[in-house]
């Protein structure tokens, strides 16, 4: 489902690895990662599909592939 996409579930050792579990910049950054590398799998490599299945535009696309050093 859409939602699961977006939140996927946390593991429980994600609240005591590395002490930083609850810090939002961090977590965000792994999710939007995460997220990304999984669109661009699923849709095998094609940026247009995969800024497509994370329901952005591939201009706000090669921006989170830059922010993340992804190609």
């Amino acid at each position: 489902s859409p939602a699961s996409l977006l939140f996927p579930p946390v593991p429980e050792s994600a609240t005591t690895e590395g002490g930083d579990g609850l810090n939002l910049r961090e977590t965000l950054r792994r999710t939007e990662r995460r997220l990304l590398e999984r669109a661009l799998t699923e849709a095998a490599g094609s940026k247009r599909q995969a800024a497509r299945l994370l329901g952005i535009d591939e201009r706000n696309l090669g921006y989170f592939l830059r922010k993340h050093g992804l190609k």
